[in-house]
């Protein structure tokens, strides 16, 4: 069985410099027993997936956790550096449960977040999430954009260390950490170009204003997960995968940055008998399951008019897309619909819990208790349930209570522009919090009636005083073939579905 484990993820948060001080991310794990799950068969009696179900917690013992400053030696560029602090930090990984299965995701060293493909139910194996050290340390003045090599040692025997190789001084916040790095100028000049090389890119975007002078831009991107270069050494994961998001004003004018990377800088990783070709445990069944094919993110724009670019590379191949965008402020007082996303994908959060998914500024899209995620592919399949969410701002007026809001939705033929289905009004009482204007509202449609061709999804919201607004629409098609079959053991019953369709 092939063993790659996630650990190394954490250790690919970026290098930061953080006022006077560099803050670098670091792994150790114990080299014997991360050998001794590599090597087993999955049929064997001591397989890893036999192992965690005897213990789940069983990944507490690989990593290495009792370090100290005194344990640690850092370099830049050759020279020892004095380490100011260590502290230890959970993983910035996940595996989430959602309505079409089980799929991991990890937070980027950008903040966004990156999914990977549905897994088993009874797959434990690869998915194996490290903690990591921070260490931080005052370096010397150097010239801006220089770079500089990191190399981080514990001398303990039976250990291994894994880091990023390199930071650059740049000025750039934390949410564009490619900025100035050989694989950001590699993305920048991929934009330029405008032209996909190898990556089918898929990109959606939406907005919602709830504020007079700032919009949440959420960008969804999916990409075919066989397509991005990799290679397997020592049964370890190595790519290079990461994302550029581009922001234009209507004059042309770069006015926004953002980027992201995803796997796998293992940089000056401290282990013995590392080789580089290719592990004959390795099986081609197994690899797509450690590349990401989805990619969320959130940004903050003001009203205005955009061109956004989006890049999505393995460091050989580019998925390139571009989307205008227009942001209309908040009007004071005025009843409106903002935002409309498509979801195939959603989830039940705990009651105790609303926001395991967010990552630095990613708000997650919840109504009632569900989870949204924005699908870039907006393509369904007949037996599929199409979810739709959107958020309602229904401003107080002065002296008066707030009004009654209903939802109205409907589905459009677009080719000829008559209504193919239509809901009844929705009251979005239940979905309205005490004191707070912005109403999330969630739903599923279902789309067995419908014939295959072009759709258009239309939501508007009207209130008991009379007022409306306008509607807000989404494009999707619909398609005669069958669903793509998952792994049995990673679908869900009919039964068990998290949002029942609406009814017509």
């Amino acid at each position: 069985m092939l063993f790659i484990s996630l650990g190394p993820a954490a250790a690919q948060d970026p290098i930061r410099v953080q006022t006077d001080e560099v803050l670098v991310p670091t792994v150790v794990f114990d080299k014997e027993l991360y050998a001794k799950l590599g090597t087993q068969e999955p049929h064997h009696r001591d397989s890893y997936t036999r192992l965690v179900a005897k213990n789940s917690k069983l990944w507490n013992d690989v990593p290495v956790k009792n370090l100290t400053v005194k344990d640690f030696h850092l370099f830049e560029d050759g020279l020892e550096q004095k380490i100011a602090s260590v502290r230890f930090e959970p993983p910035a990984f996940r595996v989430v449960q959602d309505n079409l299965g089980r799929h991991p995701e990890i937070v980027g060293s950008g903040g966004g977040l990156w999914a990977y493909p549905d897994l088993p139910r009874t797959d434990l194996s690869v998915w194996l999430a490290w903690p990591h050290y921070v260490l931080a340390y005052v370096p010397s003045k150097s010239p801006p954009g220089s770079c500089h090599h990191i190399q981080v040692n514990v001398p303990r025997a039976n250990l291994i260390v894994w880091t990023r190789s390199e930071y650059c001084n740049t000025p750039h916040p934390a949410s564009d950490p490619l900025n100035g790095t050989e694989f950001g100028n590699t993305l920048e000049a991929a934009a330029r170009a405008g032209t996909s090389t190898g990556i089918d890119l898929k990109l959606t975007l939406a907005t919602f204003v709830d504020q007079p002078d700032s919009a949440r831009v959420y960008l969804s991107a999916s990409f075919p997960r066989e397509s991005l270069h990799y290679e397997i050494r020592d049964r370890t994961l190595y790519a290079t995968i990461g994302s550029l998001l581009l922001v234009y004003n209507e004059d042309g004018a770069l006015v926004a940055r953002y980027s992201d990377f995803a796997c796998c800088d293992y940089g000056n990783s401290q282990e013995s008998g590392n080789s580089a070709k290719e592990s004959p445990a390795s099986s081609p069944a197994e690899i797509p399951a450690l590349l990401p094919n989805r990619y969320e993110a959130q940004v903050s724009l003001a009203p205005g008019k955009y061109l956004i670019r989006a890049v999505i590379s393995d460091g050989l191949h580019f998925g390139v897309q571009q989307a205008p965008l227009r942001i209309e402020g908040a009007e004071p007082g005025k009843l409106a619909v903002t935002g409309l996303v498509l979801a195939r994908r959603v989830r039940r959060l705990p009651a105790d819990r609303t926001d395991e998914r967010v990552a630095g500024s990613y708000t997650p899209l919840v109504s009632k208790g569900v989870e949204f995620i924005p699908t870039a592919n907006t393509e369904f399949f007949r037996e599929d349930t199409l979810f739709a969410y959107f958020e309602i701002n229904n401003p107080a007026i002065a002296g008066q209570p707030p009004a009654r809001i209903f939802a109205n939705l409907r589905i459009l033929d677009s080719s000829s522009g008559s209504p193919a289905d239509t809901f009844a009004p929705v009251d979005t009482a239940t979905y309205a919090t005490p004191g707070n204007p912005v109403i999330a509202v969630g739903r599923g449609l279902a789309l067995s009636h419908l014939a295959p061709g072009a759709y258009r999804l239309q939501v508007q919201a009207t209130d008991a005083t009379g007022r409306n607004t306008e509607w807000r629409s989404m494009d999707f098609t619909v398609t005669a073939a069958a669903p793509l079959q998952l792994d049995a053991d990673t679908q869900r019953g009919k039964k068990e579905a998290i949002l029942p369709p609406d009814p017509h």
